[in-house]
C-alpha cells in the first residue's frame, strides 16, 4: 500500500486527475489482472477528500456507521462474504481509500457506499477512481442522499445502482441477483434504481425489514480499536422513523411517516449480547426521537436497564417537551449521562414556521430538571431560515444563553441548509447537494477555542443561504458569533451592531495572522 503521509501531501496539493492517475494508476496498474470474487465490500465514506494531517477527526465526531453495519449484518447472516473499509474512522481520504481497496489480493465484485448530501461528492470521487482502475466492479450507493436525490447520486455514471429507502432488503436482493441470478434481474429489484438509456429507472420497495428479526449488529466488522481509543462507546437504535414533520428534516422521507419500534424483547437480548461481547463503557441510542409517544419507550428501556442491572451509561436524543419529571428521574436511575435536544429556534414564530412547535417554556424547565439530576445536556440550533429577521436570530442566540444559565452544557449551531427530501427545499425551490462540509484540512476553525472546536466538528461552511438578508459568508460568521456568545454567557442586545463589530474584529485577526 502507498504511504498515507504521501497521500496527505498529494491531497493537499489539488487532487487533479493527472495527479490521481500518476499516483494510483502507476501503483495499481495491474488491478485489471486481479481476480474478481463474489464478495461485498462496504465503505464508510471518509469525512473529507484528503486525510486530516492530525489524524484527529474522530476526536471531533465519534460517529459509528450503524446503518452500514446493519446492512452488512443482514447479508452476513444470509451467508455472504462481506467486509467494511471504515475510511471515516481510519482517516483515509479519497486516495487512501482507493489504495486500500486495490491493495487486496483479490477484488470484491460489489462495493457499496453510504451517502449523505454533505459527503456525496466524496463518494463520486472514489467511485470514479475505482471505475478507472477496474470498470467491471459494481458500485452501489445507499443512505439518505441516494434515497432523496437519486438522480444526482447516479449523475456521474460511475455509480451503477442506488438503493432507495430502507437498505437491507433491496441491497440483499440486488447482491443475490448479481451473484446468483435469483429472481429478478438487478434492474427489476424493488428499491434499486439505475440509469438506463439516460433515464432513471426503478421502483420503490414496499417490503420493510421485520425489526423483530434483525440480526445482532456486526460491530466487529469495524476498526473498533479506532473508536474505543477515543471512547469505549457503541451505537444502538431502538426504532426507525419520526412522527413529526419539521420542514428542515428529511427523516420522514427516508424512513416513512411513522415510527417503527424494535420489540422490547429484541432490544433486551441484543443489548445483553453487545454488553457481553464488547464490554462498552457507554451506549449511544441513535433514534431520531427516543421520546416518541410521550416517552413510552424511554420508560421501557429504563425498566429493562434496571431489571437487567446494566451498569453501562447511555445517551440519547429527545424532544424536550415530551419529557416529564418522572421520566427524567427514571432516566437518571437507569444510567443516562447525556441528553441531546433539537431546539432549532428560540422564537415562537419560527417554531411555527418550521412546524416543530416546540414549547420553549417547557423546554427551559425540562433542561433545568435534567441538569439538576446530573445528566448533561446539549442543544442544537439553526440560523438563517427564510424571512428570519435580526430580532428572531437574537431570540435564538439569547435563548441558548438562557438555557446555559439553566444548566445546558453544550450547543451546536448550524446554518439552515435545504437538503434533498426536506419540505424547506420544496418550499424554497432550492436544494443543496453539498453543504456544511470541510474539505480544506487546514481550516482556520481548527483553532482550540470553544467556537473553533465546534465549527470544525460540525463543519459549518454553508454552500447557500435561504435568507436574502444573509449571505453564506454572513451565516458562517453568525454561527461563530453565536458560539462566542454562548461560550461567554452574554446576552445579545443589538445583534446587527454587535455582529458588525464582531466581523470587523474577525477581519483584523485574519489580517494579523
Amino acid at each position: 500500500m502507498l504511504d498515507k503521509g504521501y497521500l496527505v501531501k498529494i491531497g493537499e496539493s489539488g487532487n487533479s486527475n493527472s495527479s490521481l492517475e500518476a499516483t494510483l494508476m502507476q501503483h495499481h496498474g495491474s488491478a485489471g489482472e486481479k481476480q474478481l470474487v463474489q464478495e461485498v465490500l462496504l465503505v464508510n465514506t471518509p469525512s473529507s477528500l484528503a486525510p486530516h494531517p492530525g489524524d484527529d477527526y474522530l476526536n471531533y465526531d465519534h460517529n459509528m456507521p450503524l446503518g452500514l453495519v446493519c446492512v452488512a449484518s443482514y447479508l452476513a447472516e444470509r451467508g455472504y462474504s462481506i467486509s467494511i473499509v471504515d475510511s471515516y474512522a481510519e482517516n483515509l481520504g479519497v486516495f487512501a481509500t482507493v489504495d486500500r481497496i486495490f491493495s487486496r489480493a483479490s477484488l470484491p465484485r460489489v462495493i457499496g457506499f453510504n451517502s449523505s448530501s454533505p459527503n456525496i461528492h466524496i463518494v463520486h470521487k472514489i467511485a470514479a477512481c475505482i471505475k478507472r482502475l477496474r470498470a467491471d466492479i459494481i458500485i452501489v450507493c445507499g443512505g439518505p442522499h441516494a434515497s432523496l436525490a437519486t438522480e444526482h447520486t447516479l449523475s456521474t455514471g460511475d455509480i451503477d445502482y442506488a438503493i432507495v429507502g430502507e437498505g437491507e432488503i433491496p441491497f440483499f436482493n440486488l447482491v443475490r441477483s448479481l451473484f446468483e441470478g435469483q429472481n429478478n434481474s438487478p434492474n427489476e429489484v424493488p428499491g434499486v434504481f439505475s440509469r438506463q438509456s439516460g433515464e432513471i429507472s426503478g421502483r420503490r420497495n414496499s417490503v420493510l425489514i421485520d425489526l423483530a428479526a434483525m440480526p445482532l449488529p456486526r460491530l466487529d466488522l469495524l476498526p473498533l480499536e479506532r473508536y474505543f481509543a477515543i471512547n469505549k462507546r457503541i451505537y444502538i437504535h431502538t426504532s426507525r422513523g419520526c412522527a413529526f414533520r419539521c420542514i428542515y428534516c428529511s427523516v420522514p422521507e427516508c424512513w416513512g411517516r411513522s415510527v417503527r419500534q424494535i420489540p422490547v424483547n429484541v432490544i433486551r437480548s441484543q443489548v445483553n449480547e453487545l454488553l457481553t461481547q464488547y464490554k462498552p463503557d457507554e451506549l449511544q441510542i441513535v433514534d431520531d426521537n427516543f421520546s416518541h409517544e410521550n416517552g413510552k419507550f424511554i420508560r421501557a428501556f429504563c425498566g429493562m436497564s434496571i431489571e437487567e442491572n446494566w451498569s453501562v451509561k447511555w445517551k440519547c436524543q429527545v424532544r424536550a417537551d415530551l419529557l416529564d419529571n418522572a421520566i427524567i428521574e427514571m432516566m437518571s436511575k437507569a444510567g443516562c449521562f447525556e441528553v441531546d435536544l433539537g431546539v432549532e429556534s428560540g422564537n415562537p414564530k419560527i417554531q411555527k414556521y418550521i412546524r416543530k412547535n416546540l414549547d420553549l417554556a417547557r423546554t427551559l424547565d425540562t433542561i433545568s430538571s435534567i441538569n439538576k439530576l446530573g445528566i448533561s445536556t446539549k442543544a442544537f440550533f439553526m440560523l438563517g431560515f427564510p424571512e428570519e429577521t435580526w430580532a428572531q436570530l437574537t431570540d435564538t442566540i439569547n435563548y441558548s444563553v438562557e438555557l446555559k444559565n439553566s444548566g445546558l452544557k453544550d450547543v451546536a449551531f448550524f446554518p439552515v441548509m435545504p437538503f434533498p427530501g426536506t419540505e424547506i427545499s420544496k418550499v424554497t425551490g432550492k436544494t443543496v447537494f453539498q453543504g456544511a462540509v470541510i474539505d480544506d484540512v487546514n481550516v482556520e476553525e481548527s483553532e482550540p477555542t470553544f467556537a473553533g472546536y465546534r465549527l470544525r466538528k460540525y463543519s459549518a461552511k454553508p454552500e447557500m443561504s435561504l435568507n436574502a438578508n444573509f449571505s453564506p459568508e454572513t451565516l458562517r460568521l453568525l454561527v461563530k458569533f453565536a458560539y462566542q456568545h454562548f461560550s461567554d454567557g452574554i446576552f445579545v442586545k443589538e445583534l446587527k451592531l454587535e455582529f458588525e463589530d464582531f466581523v470587523k474584529r474577525q477581519k483584523v485577526a485574519e489580517f494579523v495572522n
